[in-house]
Protein backbone atom coordinates (compact mmCIF):
# COMPACT_ATOMS: atom_id res chain seq x y z
CA UNK A 1 0.00 0.00 0.00
CA UNK A 2 1.39 3.44 -0.93
CA UNK A 3 0.94 6.52 0.81
CA UNK A 4 1.03 9.47 -1.07
CA UNK A 5 1.19 13.68 -0.60
CA UNK A 6 -2.08 14.76 -0.98
CA UNK A 7 -0.52 17.74 -2.53
CA UNK A 8 1.51 16.59 -5.44
CA UNK A 9 1.36 12.74 -4.79
CA UNK A 10 4.63 12.34 -3.53
CA UNK A 11 5.43 8.79 -2.29
CA UNK A 12 5.50 9.22 1.53
CA UNK A 13 5.64 5.62 2.40
CA UNK A 14 5.07 2.42 1.13
CA UNK A 15 3.18 -0.29 3.75
CA UNK A 16 4.00 -4.19 2.73
CA UNK A 17 1.22 -6.55 3.08
CA UNK A 18 2.64 -9.89 1.74
CA UNK A 19 3.15 -11.58 -1.86
CA UNK A 20 -0.50 -12.54 -3.16
CA UNK A 21 -2.74 -10.25 -0.40
CA UNK A 22 -4.51 -8.37 -3.03
CA UNK A 23 -5.57 -5.13 -1.12
CA UNK A 24 -8.69 -4.32 -2.10
CA UNK A 25 -11.16 -1.97 0.45
CA UNK A 26 -9.75 0.97 2.90
CA UNK A 27 -11.39 2.72 5.33
CA UNK A 28 -10.41 5.15 8.23
CA UNK A 29 -11.51 4.81 12.07
CA UNK A 30 -13.17 8.05 13.06
CA UNK A 31 -10.58 9.71 15.32
CA UNK A 32 -8.32 9.33 12.14
CA UNK A 33 -5.80 7.41 13.83
CA UNK A 34 -6.44 4.20 12.00
CA UNK A 35 -6.76 2.64 8.47
CA UNK A 36 -8.48 -0.63 7.83
CA UNK A 37 -7.33 -2.26 4.58
CA UNK A 38 -9.45 -5.65 3.58
CA UNK A 39 -6.93 -8.11 1.96
CA UNK A 40 -8.88 -10.30 -0.95
CA UNK A 41 -6.11 -12.50 -1.62
CA UNK A 42 -5.33 -13.69 2.10
CA UNK A 43 -8.42 -13.20 3.26
CA UNK A 44 -7.70 -10.87 6.23
CA UNK A 45 -8.52 -7.70 7.60
CA UNK A 46 -5.08 -5.44 8.80
CA UNK A 47 -5.43 -2.24 11.25
CA UNK A 48 -2.51 0.27 9.99
CA UNK A 49 -1.29 3.54 12.33
CA UNK A 50 -1.57 6.19 10.30
CA UNK A 51 0.97 8.16 12.32
CA UNK A 52 3.65 5.58 12.15
CA UNK A 53 2.21 3.50 8.73
CA UNK A 54 3.25 0.49 10.35
CA UNK A 55 0.56 -2.62 10.59
CA UNK A 56 -0.61 -2.84 14.23
CA UNK A 57 -3.29 -5.68 13.83
CA UNK A 58 -4.08 -8.42 11.95
CA UNK A 59 -7.45 -10.65 11.69
CA UNK A 60 -7.87 -13.86 9.68
CA UNK A 61 -11.40 -13.73 8.37
CA UNK A 62 -11.36 -15.98 5.12
CA UNK A 63 -11.64 -16.09 1.54
CA UNK A 64 -12.03 -13.32 -0.91
CA UNK A 65 -12.41 -10.41 2.34
CA UNK A 66 -13.77 -7.41 -0.07
CA UNK A 67 -15.21 -4.21 0.51
CA UNK A 68 -15.69 -2.77 4.48
CA UNK A 69 -16.84 -0.17 6.75
CA UNK A 70 -15.71 0.77 10.29
CA UNK A 71 -18.97 1.50 13.10
CA UNK A 72 -19.45 5.35 13.75
CA UNK A 73 -17.55 4.16 17.12
CA UNK A 74 -14.91 2.85 15.54
CA UNK A 75 -15.42 -0.27 17.62
CA UNK A 76 -16.03 -2.41 14.90
CA UNK A 77 -15.27 -3.50 11.13
CA UNK A 78 -17.83 -4.89 8.84
CA UNK A 79 -16.13 -7.26 6.08
CA UNK A 80 -17.94 -8.00 2.84
CA UNK A 81 -17.06 -12.09 1.69
CA UNK A 82 -17.17 -11.56 -2.30
CA UNK A 83 -17.39 -15.11 -3.55
CA UNK A 84 -19.99 -16.10 -0.63
CA UNK A 85 -21.38 -19.78 -0.01
CA UNK A 86 -24.18 -20.38 -2.61
CA UNK A 87 -27.16 -20.24 0.00
CA UNK A 88 -26.64 -16.82 1.27
CA UNK A 89 -24.05 -13.68 1.39
CA UNK A 90 -21.92 -12.95 4.54
CA UNK A 91 -20.10 -10.62 6.01
CA UNK A 92 -17.86 -10.64 8.77
CA UNK A 93 -17.39 -8.21 12.08
CA UNK A 94 -14.14 -7.92 13.31
CA UNK A 95 -13.85 -6.02 16.74
CA UNK A 96 -11.24 -3.33 15.97
CA UNK A 97 -9.41 -3.64 19.07
CA UNK A 98 -8.50 -7.05 19.62
CA UNK A 99 -8.36 -7.61 15.69
CA UNK A 100 -10.34 -10.64 16.05
CA UNK A 101 -13.54 -12.17 13.76
CA UNK A 102 -16.71 -11.82 16.83
CA UNK A 103 -19.31 -12.91 14.30
CA UNK A 104 -20.19 -13.69 10.61
CA UNK A 105 -23.57 -12.58 9.52
CA UNK A 106 -25.57 -14.36 7.30
CA UNK A 107 -27.27 -12.42 4.20
CA UNK A 108 -30.52 -14.45 3.04
CA UNK A 109 -30.30 -14.33 -1.11
CA UNK A 110 -33.15 -12.28 -2.59
CA UNK A 111 -35.70 -14.29 -4.13
CA UNK A 112 -34.82 -17.13 -2.06
CA UNK A 113 -34.00 -20.40 -3.87
CA UNK A 114 -34.48 -19.09 -7.18
CA UNK A 115 -31.56 -16.82 -7.01
CA UNK A 116 -29.52 -19.69 -5.40
CA UNK A 117 -25.91 -20.30 -7.27
CA UNK A 118 -26.17 -24.09 -8.14
CA UNK A 119 -22.29 -23.87 -9.28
Amino acid sequence: IEVRAGSNGALLAAVETGYGSAPFGIALAPAGDAAFVSLYGSGELLRIDVASRTVTGTATLGPTARALAVSGDGSRALVSRFISPATRGELWEVDTASMTMTRTLALPKLGGLAHQDNT
